[in-house]
């Protein structure tokens, strides 16, 4: 099953990368049948992960703007230009060439390039998160299908044992052993198996095409699955989860959005000290023929004071945020716990369905099986039998199913694998 290690913690920004820019006939006319080839052809055609690689390039180019220079302008300027009397003509013009720009106080290029990176920190963390969404609902998609899938083959079993009853059923009517009402159950059991048969192969259409959607496929691009659903033998620690969300990628996010608030909060501050305005020239009058150097400087007042309300805005915002984080913390701490708390039950369940449940249940049908045949057991009997084994082997398909999502969550979460055993796919 699909699982992320330290390792590829490590590298997700290579195995995002390297998928994004993979062939992108890798896998057109291939038939997929693993979890792998799904996950791979998702990466690399679903839409929602495609924006980042331009969100990125945007917030590159940000960074960019962000670590440029206040600009330098150069400035033109013709006075006492076709006036009246002494002023007539040009004769009496006097032009200015300058050249002007700004100091910046504060340390607000460094404070631009600090907000810049935190952006771009933030875009590249979301994207690992919503790649780990990703892959986590394509294999659960995968595990609903593969499950699907086994359903079908569990109905087809239940057409089989309906058809071997209807033959045994069939030789005792003519044998006289049994009535002919026992017959047409039996024909009606086969009747019904065969259309929940149908019902089954319906919803695994639908399921595929559901599954191929994610890279923009149909149906007809999913072959047989392979697989088996085969969860962890044990359950995980609740505690030792949650420590690992601390370190994922989901509280990455989350710190992430606290510290672009940081950096846009000490950029705001750093309004408050004035950026001083300066410009440099020559000026030449023609009628005198004069040159000279002219300079100004211009420093906005009472910068401080119209700051303010910008930086108790900033500031409102960041704490906004610190508790949207602290809230994202609660739910995740719960989803974390009610997943492990399933899983756990999930585990104990299938343990008892297979060492206990399922094995009394396959010899009982196999006794009524043959008490029937020898005419100590009715019809009902036998048919009662039969259908306890099937429901508890499609409690056991149920079982297998909710354990494997519920462990696929809990490893999308924590960003780490639950187990380093084999893994079902």
């Amino acid at each position: 099953m699909f699982s992320i290690g330290k390792q590829q913690r490590r590298n997700w920004r290579v195995l995002v990368a390297a998928c994004a820019f993979m062939p992108m006939f890798s896998f057109a006319a291939a038939e997929v049948s693993t979890l792998k080839q799904a996950l791979a052809l998702t990466l690399q055609q679903y839409p929602e992960l495609q924006k980042f690689s331009w969100l990125i390039k945007a917030q590159q180019s940000e960074q960019t703007i962000a670590a440029q220079s206040p600009e330098y302008r150069v400035d033109v300027g013709v006075e006492n230009l076709f006036g009246t009397g002494a002023a007539a003509g040009v004769q009496g013009a006097q032009t200015t060439l300058s050249l002007s720009s700004v100091i910046e106080l504060g340390d607000k290029r460094a404070l631009r390039k600090q907000l810049a990176a935190a952006n771009l920190a933030a875009t590249e963390a979301a994207q690992l998160t919503q790649t780990l969404e990703v892959m986590s609902t394509v294999t659960q998609q995968y595990i609903h299908t593969l499950a699907q899938q086994q359903r079908v083959t569990l109905n087809r079993e239940s057409v089989e044992l309906a058809q071997h009853a209807l033959a045994i059923v069939t030789k005792r009517v003519s044998n006289g052993a049994a009535n002919n009402a026992e017959q047409l159950q039996a024909q009606a059991a086969v009747s019904q198996a065969q259309l929940a048969l149908s019902n089954e192969l319906t919803m695994l259409a639908v399921m595929k095409q559901q599954l191929a959607a994610f890279w923009r496929a149909d149906a007809d691009a999913i072959s047989q699955l392979s697989g088996t659903l085969t969860p962890l033998t044990g359950a995980p620690n609740f505690s030792a989860l949650y420590r690992q969300f601390l370190i994922s990628p989901y509280m990455a996010t989350l710190s992430q959005s606290v510290a672009t608030k940081d950096a846009e909060l000490s950029l705001v501050r750093s309004q408050a000290r004035p950026d001083i305005g300066w410009s440099v020239g020559v000026s030449r009058q023609q009628e005198q023929q004069d040159t000279s150097l002219v300079a100004n400087v211009s420093i906005p007042l009472y910068s401080a004071a119209r700051n303010q309300a910008r930086t108790q805005i900033a500031i409102a915002s960041k704490h906004t945020v610190e508790l949207q984080r602290q809230m994202k913390l609660l739910e995740y701490k719960q989803y974390i716990y009610e997943a492990s708390q399933y899983l756990h039950d999930n585990l104990a369940a299938i343990e008892q369905l297979q060492s206990t449940i399922l094995p009394n249940l396959t010899q009982a049908m196999q006794l009524s099986l043959s008490a029937y045949q020898r005419g100590s057991y009715g019809y009902q009997d036998y048919i009662a039998a039969r259908e306890a084994l099937l429901q508890a082997k499609r409690q056991q398909l149920d079982l297998l199913e909710a354990a494997l999502i519920n462990q696929t969550l809990l490893e999308q979460w924590t960003g780490a694998p639950l187990s380093v055993s084999s893994q079902a796919y």
